[in-house]
């Protein structure tokens, strides 16, 4: 385990769109990919959590944290939470600033990915339906919640991306665009990840 610097990793929307349907069918079986309503869901929680990408470090997609004893590299760098109703600035060494860290877009946007469908099940409902709304609720009432901002600023912020990657981005026509079943069960031999997700996006900004 390393603290790496907390160097920004930038992609383009349609570049993270293209790295979730290379790792799809690794995920969810062969010939599968994401539905583009589902796709933009997805895309929609990266571009809020990152400031549209402008903000992700060390290609974590999903401001994931990783807490000490987890292993994995890691680094630092301040944030903002929201703290009995009022945004509070943390920063280093406070352990609710250890960010994790990922190899490559391909790296980060699985673990991001296998996150969500494994750990965050009040959620992934949403994202399988292509319903931001739904998404970013059940990210919220899961326990403990995946971000501390209010719930209908993210709500609102997750609808504005949607909308208009539905209009922007595409789904490379390469096998059947069916959305992986709401219910899909945890494969047996994919561990959850121990990385705890970041209530809120690097620099401070809420996506509001």
């Amino acid at each position: 385990m390393s603290q790496l610097p907390d160097t920004r990793t930038s992609c383009t929307p349609q570049q993270l769109v293209d790295a979730l349907v290379s790792i799809w069918p690794g995920e969810f079986g062969e010939g599968q990919t994401p539905s583009i309503a589902t796709a933009c869901v997805l895309a929609s929680q990266w571009a809020l959590e990152t400031a549209d990408g402008t903000s992700m470090v060390q290609w974590n997609i999903g401001n994931f944290k990783r807490p000490p004893g987890v292993p994995g590299d890691y680094t630092m760098f301040p944030t903002k939470e929201w703290i009995n109703g009022v945004e509070t600035t943390i920063s280093p060494p406070d352990p609710g600033c250890r960010f994790a860290c990922y190899a490559s877009l391909e790296d980060g946007v699985q673990a991001w990915l296998r996150s969500l469908y494994t750990r965050w099940t009040l959620a992934w409902p949403g994202a399988a339906k292509g319903d931001p709304a739904a998404f970013a609720q059940g990210l919220h009432d899961q326990k403990p919640p995946y971000y501390t901002a209010p719930v209908q600023s993210y709500i609102a912020g997750m609808k504005r991306y949607f909308d208009v990657f539905m209009k922007t981005l595409h789904v490379p026509a390469t096998a059947p665009t069916d959305p992986v079943p709401a219910d899909v069960a945890t494969p047996a031999d994919v561990a959850v990840p121990a990385d705890v997700a970041a209530p809120i996006m690097p620099g401070g900004e809420e996506g509001t």
